[in-house]
């Protein structure tokens, strides 16, 4: 069983849809729309590393009704070319561009890595991993750098372990992170320790996550539905998604002031039980 480190967030996070899950993640009949932001995001690693996203091609940026760039463009061109000296102001070597990694963890797993790039810096190997964006002061939302210790860091976590395996050494791990804000575009560089007790936390992860995915295969990949689940969703005519019509896996019940909404069977049993 491969699993990587996006697989072992969406496995162990709230909303999971098995369903969903195999069409995305196993089969491959679906992809995730990409948004402009993770756009930006291709577009800027392409420039810093030349590495290609998943479907290989370059990243071209599109133009407007007007034949213009938008305007975070140029913002982000403003990195790029100054990306050379932020590298040599902070004493950071490239040793190697996008690399993929596979580690065996145990009998029944094996750990799947893409990593952005390997740097030397502070006198040793590290995983770097490059960040865009919009404010690097932002404390909302996944990627809230302005609130860096509330930040899942199984990635960091994951990725410095690993590679300490295969390279036989201790490796680290820092994230270099740009924004795109107007008027002032800043940087910053975020390393991540790798203590015992993150190792443990990962670990636990790790074996959750081999334990949902048994779960799934086990009763059949059935939907489970979570409201912003569905909202992203793109299989046609599910039975369970809330956003379309009540199933018997999704059944309606009336708040005290009126208002109709849709829970799952699981959900509904926990408000009669509390």
């Amino acid at each position: 069983m491969e699993i990587s480190q996006s697989i072992i967030k969406q496995v162990t996070s709230y909303g999971l849809c098995p369903k969903k899950f195999k069409a995305y993640e196993i089969d491959r009949i679906y992809e995730n729309e990409i948004s402009i932001n993770l756009f930006r995001g291709v577009y800027f690693e392409y420039r810093l590393l030349g590495n290609l996203p998943k479907n290989g091609k370059v990243p071209v940026y599109p133009v407007g009704k007007k034949g213009k760039h938008e305007i975070a463009k140029s913002r982000i061109d403003y990195h790029v070319e100054r990306f050379p000296r932020i590298m040599e102001e902070n004493g950071i070597t490239v040793l190697g561009g996008v690399q993929n990694i596979a580690w065996k963890y145990s009998q029944s797993i094996t750990v799947t890595l893409t990593l952005d790039s390997l740097l030397y810096y502070k006198g040793k190997v590290y995983v770097g991993d490059i960040k865009l964006t919009p404010n690097i002061h932002g404390t909302f939302g996944p990627f809230a750098w302005g609130n860096y210790e509330g930040m899942d860091k199984l990635q960091a976590h994951l990725y410095a372990y690993v590679m300490s395996q295969v390279l036989g050494e201790e490796v680290g791990f820092i994230y270099m992170v740009f924004d795109y804000k107007p008027k002032i575009q800043e940087y910053g560089i975020f390393e991540e320790t790798l203590t015992q007790s993150k190792k443990n936390e990962m670990f636990d992860r790790l074996i959750e996550a081999e334990r949902k995915l048994r779960w799934m295969n086990a009763i059949g990949f059935r939907p489970r539905a979570y409201e912003d689940t569905c909202k992203t969703c793109r299989i046609p005519d599910c039975p369970a998604r809330l956003d379309r019509k009540p199933t018997p896996e999704a059944e309606a019940f009336v708040k005290p002031e009126g208002k109709t909404v849709s829970v799952s069977v699981d959900e509904l049993l926990n408000i009669m039980n509390t």
